[in-house]
């Protein structure tokens, strides 16, 4: 999206798509900020059970290591959400940035719009001069 704004001008009619692609990408945001929430609530909540008594049971409690395993996977949901946080600013600098370009070619069409303004007024001038001139 950043290298489409880069170039919009070469390409004006990229405006509209790259905001479908900014609310396309905030809604994708949107739904990984819940699923990482989601997912965190779940491991917060998980209970890990108690060692068993059987011996095989004892080896495979041990083999599973469950509190590391639950404290890697509570990492992970931390880091998604650090990820997610960097996501949603990237979104709103690229927000600002095609906001930023459409307010540069609105004043560049109202510059326009006043230069064609004016060399019509100017043509009107001489046109009115040239009129009294013949009579």
């Amino acid at each position: 999206i950043r290298d489409l704004i880069s170039h919009v001008e070469e390409h004006p009619n990229r405006e509209f798509a790259i905001r479908d692609m900014l609310a396309s990408t905030a809604n994708q945001i949107s739904l990984l900020v819940e699923l990482q929430d989601y997912l965190r609530e779940s491991l917060l909540g998980f209970r890990i059970p108690p060692l068993p008594t059987e011996l095989s049971g004892r080896k495979m409690y041990s083999f599973m290591d469950l509190h590391k395993r639950l404290h890697d996977l509570l990492l992970r949901t931390t880091d998604m959400k650090s990820l997610l946080k960097g996501a949603q600013n990237e979104h709103l600098t690229l927000s600002k940035m095609i906001a930023a370009v459409s307010r540069s070619a609105l004043e560049d069409v109202a510059r326009q719009t006043t230069v064609n303004t004016d060399g019509l007024v100017a043509a009107s001038v001489i046109e009115a001069r040239n009129g009294q001139v013949r009579h």
